[in-house]
């Protein structure tokens, strides 16, 4: 998942899985008691927003794919 948020290679769908590994994170550690619960959205609310913000669409292999095949699925 990071080589593909790092690359830009499917951004939005790494992105998403990455904020689903963050949230499973956040969620199995809710009762040990020792952070708070909106500490870990500084981790995946990022996330989201590579997801539902059109990321990959300049920069990246996203965008030279979508530029060489314009039927790319992540245009």
């Amino acid at each position: 998942i990071g080589v593909c948020l790092i690359l830009g290679v499917i951004t939005p769908i790494a992105a998403l899985m990455a904020a689903g590994f963050q949230l499973n994170i956040n969620f199995a550690n809710i009762h040990r008691g020792d952070k708070w619960l909106w500490e870990y959205a500084v981790e995946w609310m990022p996330l989201l927003g590579l997801a539902f913000m059109r990321a990959g669409r300049y920069w990246g292999l996203d965008a030279w794919l979508a530029r060489r095949f314009p039927r790319w699925p992540m245009t």
